[in-house]
C-alpha cells in the first residue's frame, strides 16, 4: 500500500516499482483518513505500507498513531517514505512505530535502489 498526496510522487514510485517488481500491486491512497478504514475493510493486510509524512488532511504521524493504536494492526510494517531528512522527524517516526524510514530522493536511480532493496527486505518469504 502506497499512502502519497502526490501524483508526481506517484508516478515516479509506482514506475521504480514497477521495474523492480512487475507483478506487485500497488494499492494507493490519496488520504491518511482513509488509511484505518480501508485496513479494517480489506480482505487480506497489505505486508507493506509505504507512508509520506506530508499529507493533507491527516498527516504521516497522525496515521502511524492510527495504525499502532489498533492492536489489529500493531504487526503491520509501515515504512514512512518521504523527502525529509530532518532528525528529529526520523526520531519522530521511530517513537510512533514506524518499522522503517526511507528518503524519497528526486535522483530516479537512487529511488529505485531504495526501493528495491527495501522490498527485497520487507517481501522476502518467512516475513
Amino acid at each position: 500500500m502506497l499512502v502519497e498526496d502526490n501524483d508526481d510522487d506517484v508516478t515516479a514510485i509506482t514506475r521504480a516499482l514497477s521495474q523492480s517488481y512487475p507483478a506487485l500491486v500497488v494499492h494507493r491512497l490519496v488520504d491518511g483518513v482513509d488509511v484505518v478504514p480501508w485496513l479494517a475493510q480489506a480482505a487480506a493486510l497489505p505486508r507493506l505500507v509505504l507512508l509520506d509524512l506530508s499529507l493533507v488532511e491527516f498527516d504521516g504521524y497522525a496515521v502511524l498513531a492510527a495504525i499502532r493504536a489498533d492492536p489489529a494492526l500493531t504487526e503491520l510494517p509501515v515504512v514512512v517514505l518521504t523527502s525529509s531528512t530532518n532528525p528529529s522527524d526520523v526520531d519522530r517516526c521511530y517513537a510512533a512505530g514506524a518499522t522503517g524510514y526511507l528518503f524519497k530522493s528526486v535522483d530516479f536511480a537512487l529511488l529505485r535502489s531504495t526501493l528495491t532493496a527495501a522490498l527485497q527486505y520487507w517481501l522476502r518469504e518467512g516475513r
